[in-house]
């Protein structure tokens, strides 16, 4: 049975994604391919942006301890513009601009709750920003990152 080559990269990206130091030999025998031509696949997604590169997956010990998601609503369409700045600051991890009431949500992370005071009120200051709202982090019950 000959699988697509969408199929094999989605089974590419999902072995790369739980262990991106995994041998090439290894990959090519769990995909049924030969190695060659899994250094060229891999090659090509790397071109073409779809594997953008290769990191560290931090463990809860060497993250920071306080994290929070921010609802941020903004005095208009001002993505653009605010994105740059939230950028700036170390302690968003992500920023996603979002449909609805609520303009962008924020995942943020410091070392206490006094930290995310901080960082929620350099964003609130923001020429924009109308209203933040905070949602911490109790647990995280897993993550796929």
């Amino acid at each position: 049975m000959n699988v697509p080559d969408a199929d094999k990269d989605r089974q590419l990206l999902a072995l790369l994604s739980a262990n991106a130091r995994e041998p090439l030999a290894s990959l090519a025998r769990k995909l049924g391919v030969a190695r060659s031509s899994l250094q060229e696949r891999i090659g090509r997604l790397e071109r073409s942006g779809v594997i953008r590169g290769y990191g560290v997956r931090l463990g809860a010990a060497a993250q920071p301890a306080t994290r929070a998601f921010f609802l941020v609503q903004l005095d208009g369409p001002l993505c653009e513009r605010i994105a740059p700045q939230l950028a700036g600051l170390a302690e968003v991890v992500a920023c996603h601009s979002i449909a609805g009431d609520i303009d962008m949500l924020l995942e943020v992370a410091a070392g206490d709750l006094a930290g995310l005071d901080a960082v929620r009120a350099r964003i609130g200051a923001l020429a924009g920003v109308r209203r933040v709202q905070t949602l911490p982090v109790l647990k995280t019950r897993f993550e796929r990152r």
